[in-house]
């Protein structure tokens, strides 16, 4: 089952609850698993925390180290990129490749081994040979092939070039002429990641800590969410810029403010992450400021905690949260409101890392 395991760790891009539920039920398959956890799982159902936590039952379970799922990630077979300008430059078997890929139907090619054969073949797909030796006819109809590929890969790629959709049903993904253009024309997400690896050399090191390439997921989701919430603002801005032409924006005054929030909240989330890169790129070490470093750490001493004293401190933190939760229903100024909170929060993603552990629900 390891090898199943493994093969859903290499796929990155399906919504956390989906990644969730394919999870649990791998986790549920495990000879090994902690029937508590299981019927935690069940009832608690879908949470970051909760995904973070089963994936790392997951790779305990079935013995996956961080260092595998990332070399079966890069061992996957890289799509062939053709550009347009760079026909000329291709094999034969590279422009098959290629085509192959993109699921384009290829004449059949067999050069017959009989003289007479041969001679035939020539004359009926009218092809010009130096003469009727059987070397140069086997030339010729090698050639012949070859420019034959060369004709199709241009026809299906052509198009695109042009800014139109080749009309044979098939999905082409080179959209540029040249190699600068394919990193100009990519989506922003895309660019970002590619400038970040550039950035940052050492995500490209096997031995990067594993953290930091969480960061690196949850800095393109900041990314990709500040940039949305950023142009909403920005288009509804700009329509109204002119006063003579003032017309009511198509938003609520609640709408307006929620998305420069989000927009000001996934910026500083992703400069934070930034922080951390870059800390690490100069002095080879862990920052450690990001929540993400204390709730694993946290996770570490609450894995080796007895049954016990986890017990205890499972009381002890209903106290604190139903204090602390009094507290902040009579603060006064912001300032204390935002530190109770802040308490409570993390009083709260201890007492379900813990009630984990014991394999209790929240339900």
């Amino acid at each position: 089952m390891k090898a199943v395991v493994l093969e859903f760790f290499k796929t990155t891009h399906i919504n956390p609850e989906a990644r969730f539920n394919k999870a649990l039920e791998m986790y549920r398959k495990s000879p090994t698993k902690n029937p508590a956890q299981e019927r935690f799982l069940n009832a608690a159902g879908y949470s970051p925390v909760n995904l973070e936590n089963l994936l790392y039952d997951l790779k305990q379970l079935h013995n996956i180290s961080d260092a595998d799922i990332r070399m079966a990630q890069t061992s996957q077979k890289p799509k062939l990129v053709v550009l347009f300008e760079d026909i000329k430059n291709k094999t034969t078997e590279e422009l098959v490749a290629f085509l192959l890929q993109e699921k384009v139907e290829l004449p059949e090619f067999n050069i017959p081994d009989n003289y007479n054969e041969l001679k035939a073949y020539v004359k009926e797909h009218d092809i010009k040979s130096a003469s009727l030796k059987k070397e140069d006819l086997n030339t010729a109809i090698l050639n012949d092939f070859e420019a034959t590929i060369a004709r199709i890969a241009v026809e299906y790629l052509e198009p695109v070039i042009k800014g139109k959709e080749p009309d044979r049903g098939i999905t082409i993904t080179v959209v540029a002429e040249t190699k600068e253009e394919v990193f100009t024309k990519a989506p922003d997400e895309v660019k970002e990641a590619v400038k970040l690896r550039e950035e940052f050399p050492f995500l490209n090191d096997p031995a990067c800590p594993d953290e930091l390439y969480i960061l690196v997921g949850k800095k393109l989701a900041h990314y990709d969410a500040y940039v949305k919430a950023h142009e909403a603002l920005f288009v509804n801005i700009v329509e109204n810029a002119d006063v003579s032409e003032a017309k009511e924006i198509n938003m609520s005054s609640e709408e307006i403010s929620a998305l420069a929030l989000s927009a000001v909240e996934n910026f500083e989330a992703n400069q934070a992450i930034y922080k951390e890169l870059d800390y690490f790129k100069q002095n080879g070490k862990i920052l450690g400021e990001h929540p993400i470093f204390k709730e694993r750490l946290l996770k570490s001493s609450i894995d080796v905690m007895s049954v016990p004293d986890a017990t205890k401190r499972l009381s002890n933190l209903d106290n604190y949260i139903r204090r602390d939760s009094k507290a902040l229903e009579k603060a006064k100024t912001p300032e204390t409101k935002e530190k109770l909170q802040k308490k409570i929060e993390a009083w709260k993603i201890e007492l379900s890392l813990i009630k984990a552990k014991l394999g209790f629900s929240d339900k």
